[in-house]
């Protein structure tokens, strides 16, 4: 299934490609976007008929509230909203008691240029408000503004196989068609830091295949290129050796699990399941007075203890993204004498006639690598993704029977 996806996406890829050289211009809206946003964040993107074909978390909350769900590919705009607020609820994110409107604020975002966008935010609108008000809960439902273009692209190009060149000219809905595509890829991975190795990885491997298939063709050619080709292999070797190093430098900093990064979040989930039993506790319609104030000063508390641990982590994010871009630098200076090595050898007019004659071949055993990538790196990483996806399911759990009053 999983390679059937990619397939599909790799051949959308080229109808993109073609489209932004003929200018063609795609008759039947594909997709849009949409976001609930209460603490939890997480994205929707949707098709044509407004149904749900990917969810995913846009911060570590919302990948408690998508951890075990199954059921939301398929389902209305109005539908996924509904739900989403219906498991925060479940879980504690929103509150019932004395809580205000004020206290449970739902934001709603929805981008894309088609022509039912403009309609489809009051449909979720009156869909979630009956919810709330059929459950007794007091909240804000709010629309916030669409993404811009620059917001879109800088979402596309979290994909590091994209440039910017590959987006100039791309609209709404085509910035948007590229975002489903790179879900619909890493629908698999439950949390973020998984996904951006996923895709940091991939970009550079598949460079890779495309230097190592060149080799191999010039390698083909007869003694006469074998000087000028161990030049070009030995800046090769290097260079796949240094992407390696970096990647094992971000998995072991950012995604293992014996990480300080992955045990500092899993303390920050503690720390936010304390905070969202105290906010319960405070919202108990029965407590008050001297009681209610010390519920108060316990949240307070709470609060302060996770936003510090919270800069914490994103102190060891920022460490990891500096000791990242240093590790890419030094790559890219072994990119950088792997091109001048290749060019060397394009100084030769039969290289270049050779190259191009196995232009098409070489792409080929491109896109099959892409093709593979996913279930190389599912079977690399396969306890992490087991891990990851059963350390949310144990923590949304834990939050549920909080919730619900069957925990002290």
């Amino acid at each position: 299934m999983k390679r059937r996806i990619v397939a599909l996406m790799l051949a959308l890829s080229s109808v993109f490609a073609v489209c932004s050289l003929s200018g063609c211009k795609n008759n039947n809206p594909e997709a849009s976007r949409m976001t609930v946003e209460i603490n939890p964040k997480v994205e929707f993107i949707l098709d044509k008929d407004n149904k749900v074909v990917s969810a995913t978390a846009l911060n570590d909350d919302g990948e408690v509230i998508l951890a075990g769900e199954a059921s939301f590919k398929g389902k209305t705009a109005e539908e996924a909203a509904e739900a989403v607020v219906s498991i925060a609820t479940e879980t504690g994110y929103i509150v019932k008691g004395s809580a205000t409107a004020n206290d449970n604020e739902i934001n709603i975002s929805i981008s894309g240029d088609t022509s039912y966008v403009k309609d489809l935010y009051g449909k979720v609108e009156k869909k979630v408000n009956k919810f709330v008000k059929d459950n007794g809960i007091n909240a804000t439902v709010a629309k916030i503004d669409a993404l811009t273009i620059e917001e879109l692209k800088k979402i596309a190009l979290k994909n590091p196989e994209r440039t910017e060149a590959d987006l100039e000219g791309k609209n709404e809905e085509q910035l948007i068609a590229m975002i489903k595509l790179d879900r619909l890829e890493t629908v698999d991975l439950a949390t973020e830091e998984l996904k951006d190795a996923y895709f940091k990885a991939k970009a550079y491997q598949i460079a890779i295949v495309n230097r190592e298939e060149t080799a191999k063709v010039i390698e083909g050619m007869g003694v006469i290129y074998t000087a000028a080709l161990g030049l070009y292999n030995e800046a090769l070797n290097t260079y796949s050796k240094a992407v390696q190093a970096m990647e094992d430098a971000r998995y072991n900093t950012l995604v293992s699990p014996d990480s300080a990064y992955q045990k500092l979040l899993a303390e920050l989930r503690d720390k936010k399941a304390e905070v969202l039993k105290e906010r319960k506790i405070v919202f108990t319609v029965n407590i008050d007075g001297e009681e209610k104030v010390a519920a108060e000063a316990r949240l307070q508390a709470s609060e302060a203890d996770y936003d510090a641990l919270l800069g914490r982590i994103e102190d060891i994010g920022k460490q990891a993204d500096d000791a990242w871009t240093q590790a890419i630098a030094t790559a890219k200076g072994w990119e950088d004498k792997l091109g001048e090595a290749k060019d060397k050898l394009l100084t030769s007019e039969e290289v270049k006639n050779k190259l191009n004659a196995e232009a098409a071949n070489i792409e080929m055993k491109v896109n099959n690598a892409k093709n593979n990538y996913f279930d190389k790196f599912e079977e690399a990483h396969s306890e992490d993704i087991k891990k990851a996806e059963a350390d949310l399911e144990a923590y949304k759990q834990k939050l549920k029977d909080q919730a619900a009053g069957k925990t002290e």
